[in-house]
């Protein structure tokens, strides 16, 4: 072939793509692509839900029910994970008075609607939740702002208690749950692709049972 029929025109030294240079260079993108549909999917939201092994049993005084040794259930709406981090929600209940910042629930930062349930499965008069935002251990401004604290079982099944405009890292609400069984927190992400960090939860209260005697 000429010059005169080259791409570039007459004089011209244009260089051709091969058909295999091509079909690589296509190959790469669908790869790419590939790569972050998979990256998409491994840190999609998804709820888990783990109940943790009982080493003691519940005493009938006050006491934070929420505590991993009397064997809870843990929930969440979802939990921030990859190769070097596991922020799974049981870090939530562990009792960890200097915890790693490993350990912590965080969401993934796919999830706008985050929530963590905790059950301990024996009814409760619950009277305080107390809560350890990440503020207590990372920057102020990752401390969650907007939440609310909703009852689970008993008389008082789905009552709602609703926070605003917290700064606080570390916080204890009142709540008044009558034979709850468990006790779920909802929070509301800081901004768009935030992810919610929280390193303990504490709900307190005594045994239905207790109160009986």
């Amino acid at each position: 072939m000429s010059d005169a029929f080259a791409p570039g025109g007459p004089g011209r030294d244009v260089p051709r793509l091969s058909i295999g240079r091509c079909l690589a260079l296509c190959a790469g993108a669908a790869l790419l692509l590939w790569g972050a549909g998979l990256l998409t999917f491994l840190r999609a939201r998804a709820v888990v839900s783990f109940t943790l092994p009982a080493r003691d049993q519940h005493p009938v005084e006050r006491h934070n029910l929420a505590l991993f040794t009397y064997g809870p259930t843990v929930s969440a709406s979802s939990y921030d994970h990859w190769l070097d981090h596991q922020h799974h929600p049981a870090f939530a209940v562990d009792g960890f008075e200097h915890p790693s910042p490993i350990e912590k629930w965080a969401s993934s930062p796919g999830d706008r609607a985050p929530w963590l349930e905790i059950a301990w499965g024996r009814p409760a008069l619950v009277d305080t939740v107390r809560l350890r935002h990440a503020g207590w251990k990372e920057a102020p401004q990752l401390t969650a702002e907007r939440y609310s604290l909703t009852c689970v079982g008993g008389a008082t099944d789905g009552r709602s208690f609703s926070v605003e405009h917290n700064v606080e890292p570390v916080v204890s609400h009142t709540v008044a749950c009558d034979g709850a069984t468990g006790l779920r927190l909802s929070i509301w992400p800081n901004g768009p692709r935030k992810v919610v960090r929280l390193y303990e939860i504490e709900v307190w209260g005594i045994p239905v049972e207790a109160t009986a005697r």
